[in-house]
């Protein structure tokens, strides 16, 4: 086999268990890209905001004005407008309100 199938092969291998890594996570934990769209979400950020139905390639923006109404994109901008400015950002946690609940959600931007 040739060096770069065994590439993406192994490539392909890591991505199937960082999925399902993510995936077992107790954590609702979504992956944004630097124009905030949604990369990934993880099976339980998936059962937890079931109304924005995450899912790839969908806007963050509108998935939290759908699932957390209240929620001021402006007001969150500057906390990922730092994560993307940072050399090594560390995810951050939102604490959003729904239905006046806090709920928590893990987000990273890549």
């Amino acid at each position: 086999m040739p060096q770069s199938s065994r590439e993406a092969l192994n490539e392909s291998q890591i991505t199937k268990s960082l999925r399902r890594f993510l995936d077992g996570q107790s954590d609702a934990t979504v992956l944004v890209t630097r124009d905030y769209q949604i990369l990934y979400a993880n099976a339980e950020a998936r059962v937890r905001f079931p109304r924005a139905n995450v899912m790839r390639e969908r806007s963050f923006e509108k998935c939290l004005a759908i699932e957390f109404p209240g929620t001021v994109w402006a007001d969150l901008k500057p906390t990922f407008d730092a994560m993307l400015e940072a050399d090594d950002a560390e995810p951050v946690i939102l604490m959003l309100n729904r239905e006046g609940r806090q709920i928590q959600m893990r987000v990273t931007v890549l």
